[in-house]
């Protein structure tokens, strides 16, 4: 190594001394002294100092030196030592370096060698290609034939093993060079000269070690640089030859294994054959057996008819074999040709891009793809299958070890028999005979369970890389041009195609093949029709069971949740015909084998189209007078007559449209082009927007009407609405575009969502219907049994039941819609928001891989440190929309579960209403924080790289947003402290309420006066707060009343207990007291102490004792005294009264009005 270092150095002075001489040679000829130049700079390059270059050597002898060296601390020593290992390790890495350099040009200079001897043993392979079909001698015993077969297949299985680990070196190396350019431009840059490397440890610097290793590590980092670079650019001129090589033994491991498949079919074919003829052989013999002993006794016939059953059954076992590895072979080719046009399709777009023509080419794969039928190989390898297979075996391996002894099974077969020597011959043979058969059977039947494993792993196998391939289709295809743009040379050839869809030959043939289904499937069209005419017959009467079923829902007292399901199944049953009709169509052209291409696609189109016209028709019959939406459902007449009409727009006009345009999509034209498609797709997206523009117009005329004002929503509302108009019309002018696929598989879904909406919302009302009329009913049972009971005890204490009647009339409920649990509503929400995802997620499933080709558009890179090593890491357009969803998933997420968890806790929580408010803030807030957290990583954030950002949000919050953040965190403290909850009485200030809610910066509490004063945390944590019900919710009544002097004390105390002892809301213990408070200036006071178990119950408590005492105090003749005030009149000077004749007074009311004093007019 040192030697090609100095070799290095002396081929570079000599570059030098040659540049050198030829400049001195051109100009000899100007100065005759410029001839010794070239001669004194040699001289002074002899004379420089050689450079020392850094080797193992010289970091051991510094490590001698640290060890030896005791003025250093053991510190210092010990960071010296790590950092003089890492030196070792980077020099070694170095060494590495020049061992790949040197590996890649030696590999560089052998490898066109190799690659010549393997092209030629190609070339020889398909010049003399060996025999695929082997000559197998017919004595060849049948178990050398199944050995030979195997290593057949094991060194196939080899060889595919090889092929695939050189399939995916190869992708490997056709990817690395890009990615050897890149390292290549992100290593650091120095001045690789001589001249400006540092030199070695001189006997000057020999005793400052640690500037040593400074200059060592630099000079490290400077050699990692070049020998990475001269490693990487020799990678890089030895890929070319490697790829070269690769494909070469690509090819003859291609070749290998084709001879390979041939020798496999050709085997299994002969052992096929061999297993047949032997199963002959065996039948064969048993019949001959069969007809010398037909005139035997029954035993021996009937074992005899046994042998030939059994052999029959070998012969069977036999060919199901054959054909089970037919089909595995079949499914091997089919596995191999998709995988081979998996490869070429990924090398196109890899070279070629996203065009025109790579979307046909998807296209045409696609539907190679769903051709692709896995039904037979699905049903031989079913559970099923297997396990009566696996049963069979079972019974004749039993039945084998049974007849191990021989001569005991033929002394119990001819214990009621007469013994005779010749019949124990013939049961002999038979049997042994049978031994021979069973053993094949269970050796077949063994093979067969084995073939079928096979062939079960490889349909697998198959499933598996069709889902692949589909998926790499759907990622790429969705965003590549189907067609050619529309321009005026498509639209002059638009008539052409029209000529050829109505062409009188494509009429007939299309009549041809219309008829040829009806004949085929007769029955099943027969049964179909009969169906129909019942049904259409039948219409008038199915109307009117409807509007019968609507009769019953006036009065509570006959309605029923039954009338609803009745109703809900005849507009299902009058929504039918049509689309029933036109799924049996669809589902007679799929079932013909016969059918043309154009009535194939027309029989793929139907069945999605008449799902879309079965919602339809369902909203249309919903909408009746007599509907579901009116009577049942309780909707407004004004929006059942909107829907009704927006419904009768899209079933007579966009429909058919669309109909007609999927049918255009996938009509093949042939070599004919034009822009019908594109045009008929346009015409359908104009007239969805049409309709969509219709019914926002009669929505904004009604409103108009109604003088709604209202601007809650309204703008939200305003632009869906201009979403849901423009987008039809974006997707026209995208098929326009050339992009009919992707428009047409979007406007498939999306019309498949909108059945999934439908669905929900019928779920939706129909839970509300059972719910809301539920209660209502339970709430008129509770009156009746309220009557009943009031009109009992009316009758035991009064003969005026008749009155109380009058006054106890029950009355049907309202439908109060808000009346319905809160919980149950939370439910049903949170229920139908999970099966609408699930149900979203199925629709659209097949077309999210298209979304992960977002994933190569990158935005950003960041760094994250994994095992000690710094990874690169993209944050790309996919991840920004993924970050997007889990946002708003979080959103949903924080407003539904908390609320379901609070209704499945309820039943366990009823009486702490505060804890189930704190078990659900903080549940939102935990949500809430793992969302952000999982979308700040998902982005690239870390807690390193957050920490800067959170340091200046310190600060800002230091200065500017201290008392959010104060009110945030107390609010957290009152959530976990608890010292209020929601539903308790507290005093803040001068403020009594309830505390209805408690959110992140305030409070809200609810006076008695219905007023919600919002309150900020803070106050509750740093301020005096009077809290009622913090932990008992026992609150004491003061009552005072003042009786006149004179009055009977004792007795006005004594009734004042009682009142209080006898009241159900006042607690006997603590006990109600009554003290004489004082003698009073009117009254002698008297106070009344008792205690309530709820505050909800205080007022009305104290307003029921205050009534109470004032009326038996007035029974007692106690007189309640009132406040008593002397008038002096001013006798100096004499009374001035007036009579006022103008003043008009009530009876016995005197008016004296007194003149004022002179200066006071």
């Amino acid at each position: 190594m040192k030697n090609n270092r100095m070799s290095t150095s002396r081929s570079s002075t000599g570059v030098l001394n040659m540049r050198l001489f030829r400049k001195a040679d051109c100009n000899q000829s100007c100065c005759p002294v410029a001839l010794l130049l070239p001669l004194l700079l040699l001289l002074l390059l002899l004379c420089l100092p050689a450079r020392a270059t850094l080797d193992k050597e010289q970091i051991e002898a510094g490590l001698e030196q640290l060890a030896k060296n005791t003025a250093l601390s053991e510190s210092r020593k010990t960071g010296l030592t790590n950092q003089l290992a890492t030196i070792l390790k980077g020099l070694q890495q170095v060494e590495e370096f020049e061992r790949q350099t040197a590996d890649y040009r030696e590999s560089t200079s052998q490898l066109p060698d190799q690659i010549r001897q393997i092209e030629q043993k190609t070339k020889r392979l398909e010049r003399h290609p060996p025999n695929t079909d082997l000559t197998i001698n017919d004595n060849e015993p049948i178990e050398k034939i199944e050995q030979r077969l195997a290593d057949t297949i094991s060194q196939q299985t080899t060889l595919e093993t090889q092929l695939s680990r050189l399939q995916e070196q190869l992708t490997a190396r056709q990817n690395r060079p890009q990615q050897i350019r890149q390292q290549l431009s992100s290593l650091p840059r120095f001045d690789l000269s001589p001249r400006f490397r540092y030199p070695g440890v001189s006997p000057e610097t020999k005793q400052d070690l640690g500037n040593t290793i400074k200059r060592w590590q630099s000079e490290l980092q400077t050699r990692l640089v070049e020998s990475q670079t001269l490693a990487l650019e020799a990678e890089l001129a030895h890929n070319p030859v490697l790829l070269d090589f690769i494909n070469a033994e690509i090819d003859l491991l291609q070749h290998r294994l084709e001879i390979g498949r041939g020798q496999i079919v050709s085997l299994e074919k002969t052992l096929a054959n061999r297993r047949v003829k032997d199963a002959d052989e065996f039948r064969k013999k048993a019949v001959k057996a069969e007809q010398n002993i037909a005139n035997k006794t029954p035993i021996i016939t009937n074992l005899a008819t046994k042998n030939l059953s059994l052999s029959n059954e070998l012969r069977n076992i036999a060919e199901k074999l054959a054909k089970v590895n037919q089909h595995g072979q079949s499914v091997s080719e089919t596995i191999q040709h998709l995988r081979d046009d998996f490869s070429a399709t990924r090398k196109k777009i890899e070279v070629a891009g996203l065009s025109q023509a790579m979307g046909q080419v998807l296209l045409e794969d696609r539907r190679r793809i769903a051709a692709i039928s896995l039904n037979n190989w699905l049903k031989l390898t079913s559970e099923q299958r297997l396990s009566e297979i696996g049963l069979k075996r079972i019974q004749y391996e039993e039945e084998r070890r049974s007849l191990r002894n021989v001569a005991g099974i033929i002394s119990q077969m001819t214990k009621n028999t007469p013994q005779s020597a010749e019949v124990d011959k013939e049961l002999h043979s038979l049997l042994e005979n049978r031994k021979t058969i069973l053993d094949r059977v269970i050796a077949s039947e063994q093979k067969h369970l084995r073939a079928l494993g096979n062939l079960d792993y490889s349909v697998r196998e198959l499933v598996s890389l069709m889902e692949k391939y589909q998926d790499f289709i759907t990622k790429h295809l969705l965003w590549v041009k189907s067609s050619q743009a529309v321009n005026i040379e498509l639209l002059s050839q638009t008539p052409e195609q029209l000529v050829e869809l109505l062409s009188l030959s494509r009429l007939h043939l299309l009549a041809g093949d219309l008829r040829q289904i009806l004949v085929t499937n007769s029955l099943a069209t027969g049964i179909g029709i009969v169906a129909l005419l019942v049904l259409v017959s039948k219409r008038k009467v199915l109307i009117s069971a409807l509007s019968a079923s609507a009769r019953p829902l006036k009065r509570l007292t006959t309605d029923s949740f039954n009338y609803t399901l009745r109703a809900l199944l005849l507009s299902v049953v009058l929504a039918s015909p049509l689309p029933l009709t036109i799924t049996l169509f669809a589902l007679a052209i799929q079932s013909s084998i016969r059918a043309s291409h154009l009535l194939t696609d027309i029989g793929a189109i139907l069945p999605p189209v008449a799902l879309q016209l079965f919602f339809v028709q369902l909203i249309r019959q919903s909408c009746r007078s007599d509907g579901l939406l009116r009577v049942h459902f309780k909707w407004t007449g004004t929006t059942v007559d909107q829907i009704k009409l927006a419904m009768d727009k899209l079933l007579y006009l966009f429909i058919p449209a669309m109909l007609l345009s999927l049918i255009l999509l996938g009509y093949d034209f042939g070599t004919l082009s034009g822009a019908l498609p594109h045009l008929s797709f346009l015409v359908t997206m104009v007239l969805s927007s049409y309709c969509l523009l219709s019914t926002l117009l009669k929505q904004r005329e009604t409103k108009a009407a109604r003088s709604d004002t209202r601007s809650t929503g309204k703008l939200f509302s305003t632009a869906l609405g201009y979403f849901f108009l423009f987008t039809p019309l974006l997707f026209g002018l995208a098929g326009l575009a050339g992009y009919l696929y992707t428009v047409g598989t979007l406007c498939l879904k999306i019309m498949d969502t909108f059945g999934l909406v439908i669905v929900l919302i019928l779920i939706h009302q129909l839970v509300i219907r059972w719910l809301t009329l539920a209660s209502r009913q339970l709430a008129y049972k509770n009156a009746l049994e309220r009557r009943a009971a009031a009109r009992q005890k009316a009758q035991e204490s009064s003969a005026e039941a008749s009155a109380t009647d009058s006054l106890l009339e029950v009355e049907e409920p309202k439908i109060d819609i808000d009346a319905v649990s809160k919980g149950a509503k939370e439910l049903l929400n949170t229920g139908l928001a999970v099966g609408g995802a699930i149900g979203f997620w199925l629709i659209w499933a097949d077309i999210l891989p298209a979304f992960s080709i977002l994933d190569e558009f990158t935005l950003w890179h960041y760094t994250r440190i994994e095992d000690g090593r710094e990874i690169d890491h993209a944050v790309s357009l996919f991840n920004l929309g993924l970050s997007v969803f889990i946002i708003t998933v979080t959103f949903i997420a924080a407003k539904r579960l908390p609320a379901l968890l609070e209704f499945m806790l309820l039943p366990y929580m009823k009486n702490n209403q505060g804890g189930l408010y704190t078990t659900r803030t903080l549940l939102g807030y935990l949500i809430v924080a793992i969302g952000f957290l999982v979308v700040l990583n998902r982005m690239g954030a870390s807690w390193t790289q957050l920490q800067w950002l959170a340091a200046a949000l310190s600060v800002g919050i230091g200065f500017g947003l201290q008392e959010i953040v104060a009110n945030f965190i107390s609010g957290l403290i009152i959530l976990f402290e608890r010292p209020i909850r929601v539903g308790d009485v507290v005093t803040v200030g001068d403020t009594d309420g309830v505390v209805t809610r408690i959110k992140i910066r305030a409070t809200t509490i609810r006076n008695w006066d219905h007023k919600e004063l919002l309150v900020p945390n803070k106050e509750f944590i740093t301020s005096r707060l009077l809290n009622w019900t913090l932990s008992d919710q026992t609150t004491r009544l003061i009552i005072t009343a003042g009786v006149a002097y004179g009055s009977d004390v004792e007795k006005a105390m004594t009734i004042m207990a009682r009142l209080a002892q006898d009241h159900p809301q006042v607690l006997p213990d603590p006990a109600p007291t009554v003290y004489f408070e004082s003698l009073g200036d009117n009254a002698l006071i008297i106070t009344l102490r008792a205690f309530v178990a709820k505050n909800e119950n205080r007022m009305s408590t104290l307003s029921e004792l205050h009534l109470a005492i004032y009326n038996a105090l007035n029974e007692a003749e106690i007189p309640i005294s009132y406040p008593q005030r002397d008038v002096h009149l001013d006798t100096t000077q004499p009374l001035d009264i007036r009579v006022n004749p103008g003043y008009k007074s009530e009876p016995g009311n005197l008016m004296v009005q007194a003149s004022p004093e002179p200066g006071h007019q």
